[in-house]
Formats: C-alpha cells, structure tokens, sequence
C-alpha cells in the first residue's frame, strides 16, 4: 500500500488548484480578450505620435 504524508497531500492539492487557476485565468483572457488598439498611424506602435517636434529623434 501506497503511504502518503499530509504534507505530500498537501503539496498535491496546492499544485493541482494551481493548474485549475492556471486553466481557468487562460479560458477568461481567451473568452474576453480585446484586440489591440490600432496603430495611430500605418507601421507604428499603439500611442507612439510621430508629428514633428514630438519625437525625440531628432
């Protein structure tokens, strides 16, 4: 027969409630994501203003 420790027991039931946390946050952000913003102007990041004097390019 098997014997298991409550602290074995224990660690199990952390780990296992961790991977159904883990699965349950991943369903949510897969069930809820928004797509990100569009770029403010073509071929550049989200917020970034290219408009002259604004950059720190040049």
């Amino acid at each position: 027969m098997i014997q298991i420790t409550p602290e074995a027991l224990q660690q199990m039931i952390e780990d296992a409630s961790a991977r159904a946390a883990s699965r349950a946050v991943a369903q949510y952000v897969a069930e809820h994501a928004v797509p990100p913003l569009p770029p403010r102007h073509p071929g550049e990041g989200p917020g970034v203003d290219m408009a002259p004097g604004n950059n720190t390019m040049d």
